[in-house]
């Protein structure tokens, strides 16, 4: 949304550079001076191949949980094209000739690179659902944990004590309660650690079922079937993209120790001619 709204509107605007037309370049002192301020806003190539790339990777970072953000990173790349096309041709300064190179390493390097984010962490993210860090029991509320219960949330916000309602003391600070009734025969639920990134003493990528651990199961069947193709699919785009770095810099060293220079078909033609009406004169 910054990038639709505010940044746009920024460069749209281009405040420093109406500055610098209409107020410093009229009362410069000598032709340079009012020249230079005429020149238009400095901005570098490279930076908006970073903006350009920020957008993607922080979009295939999340699109998963938030499909929405792929239709408003498309409007905001609409928006940027647009706005670099005004600014290139209106307001900006002309920089020197640059080559290729940053388009380049940017399509061999972040644009793949954002790809595996997408793949590794849709895959990540498909493995948490439903985020809640609770298994279903085989157990029910007996009649004895049945009651109104009242947790009490202090005032720093960070602490959660379960206590009965006739348990809570006067001196207890606390900033507001949560109140709710459980009833005989409620299913009962128990923590389970549904994040398989931060689970200590266990492998945790690729993101299957099968690391899920024994006696904490929360994925149900569906889930198991999606994540088990989404996590081998997002080590296969790993290993494929491992694949191709190391082919770039394999392609790129070799051309080191090999001449780029390449006989056309047309000039061995001729050389070979003149090579035959040499021996014939001779």
């Amino acid at each position: 949304m910054a990038e639709i709204t505010t940044t746009a509107a920024i460069q749209l605007v281009d405040p420093f550079g109406h500055i610098q037309r209409h107020l410093l370049a009229p009362r410069a002192k000598t032709q340079d001076a009012m020249n230079l301020n005429m020149q238009g806003t400095k901005f570098e190539l490279a930076e908006r191949y970073t903006a350009v790339a920020k957008l993607l990777f922080l979009t295939f970072w999340y699109c998963s949980i938030y499909p929405g953000t792929l239709f408003l990173c498309a409007f905001s790349l609409q928006v940027i094209y647009f706005l670099d096309r005004f600014s290139l041709m209106r307001t900006w300064k002309r920089i020197p000739k640059l080559g290729v190179t940053i388009s380049k390493f940017n399509r061999t390097y972040f644009f793949p690179l954002s790809l595996l984010a997408m793949a590794i962490f849709s895959s990540y993210y498909f493995s948490g659902f439903p985020f809640d860090n609770l298994c279903g029991n085989d157990g029910q509320v007996t009649a004895a944990q049945a009651g109104y219960y009242s947790i009490p949330v202090y005032e720093q916000g960070s602490a959660l004590n379960l206590v009965l309602t006739s348990n809570v003391t006067d001196t207890v600070q606390v900033d507001h309660y949560v109140n709710f009734t459980i009833e005989e025969g409620d299913l009962t639920f128990s923590f389970c650690n549904q994040d398989l990134l931060r689970t200590p003493g266990r492998q945790s990528f690729p993101f299957v079922p099968e690391f899920q651990k024994e006696g904490e199961e929360w994925m149900t069947e569906e889930q198991e079937k999606v994540t088990t193709i989404y996590g081998w699919s997002s080590l296969g785009v790993l290993v494929g993209f491992c694949a191709i770095i190391i082919g770039t810099w394999v392609f790129f060293f070799y051309d080191y120790f090999k001449g780029s220079y390449e006989v056309r078909f047309v000039c061995q033609c001729v050389t070979y001619c003149c090579f035959i009406m040499n021996i014939y004169l001779l």
